[in-house]
């Protein structure tokens, strides 16, 4: 059944203009999959379209978001959801869990090194953080919806206090995904022309979300229509992770703890 939640500015699966992204979001849960094992915790699960991906290799998965979602009745055997606000995670047990799932979540959180260390609390010793966050230097614009993005150095040192290991790679774009971004790049440079006052990084991010929401998708359905930027039909085959280097769109972290 197709569910629609608010879920953070997460992307939708049910929104064509949305596809590009979300075949990158999607990309990290397949990486995932061939990680994953015993029991999974997911942090920021939305509206669940990862599970049926990381579930074949799980014994027991507990989804968590600060909306509530029915989508544990899809698999009422093996997954179980909790509504948590992050960054704390009352209820949950702690040293419970061999991985923890964290995807395009860590930018929204204020107290970034409370969330950290409490997602490290979660696991079993030995136990692994999967995680994803955007790249900052290629974001297109500011977004009113992340609190922060972080770069290389920023990123370890935020995870490095609570992990005895931390592997930090990067999520790359193939062709299509390249010409993709490249053509996005240029109409937001277009759009970017017309804020003479430099209301981008003025404005309060509360007030910046509502104008943000619409010119984001105005310009993702502009970006569908377009021939030379097929956005409706690049895959998860459009990706692909790599050792780190300045032209990831995405950090995948792998963190031991």
């Amino acid at each position: 059944m197709k569910r629609k939640i608010q879920t953070a500015e997460r992307c939708s699966s049910h929104e064509a203009s949305d596809n590009v992204i979300f075949r990158r979001h999607l990309f990290a849960y397949e990486q995932a999959a061939t990680l994953v094992s015993g029991s999974v915790a997911e942090a920021g699960s939305g509206e669940g379209y990862g599970i049926p991906i990381l579930l074949p290799r799980v014994a027991h998965y507990l989804a968590m978001d600060k909306y509530p979602t029915a989508i544990a009745g899809d698999y009422p055997d093996r997954v179980c959801f909790q509504r948590v606000q992050f960054p704390d995670f009352d209820g949950v047990p702690a040293g419970a869990f061999d991985f923890v799932v964290c995807f395009q979540v860590l930018e929204h959180i204020k107290n970034d090194r409370l969330f950290v260390a409490n997602l490290a609390q979660l696991l079993k010793p030995g136990g692994r953080l999967l995680l994803t966050t955007p790249h900052a230097p290629m974001s297109l614009t500011r977004n009113p919806f992340h609190v922060r993005e972080y770069e290389y150095a920023g990123l370890e040192a935020l995870l490095a206090p609570c992990f005895r290991r931390v592997d930090i790679r990067g999520v790359y774009g193939k062709q299509q995904a390249l010409d993709y971004y490249e053509a996005n790049k240029q109409s937001v440079a277009r759009i970017r022309r017309y804020d003479v006052f430099d209301f981008e990084h003025t404005l309060p991010a509360a007030l910046l979300r509502i104008p943000y929401t619409l010119l984001n998708r105005l310009n993702r359905h502009k970006l569908l229509r377009q021939r030379d930027t097929p956005a409706a039909a690049i895959t998860t085959d459009e990706f692909y992770l790599d050792t780190f280097a300045p032209t990831a769109f995405d950090f995948f972290v792998v963190a031991e703890k």
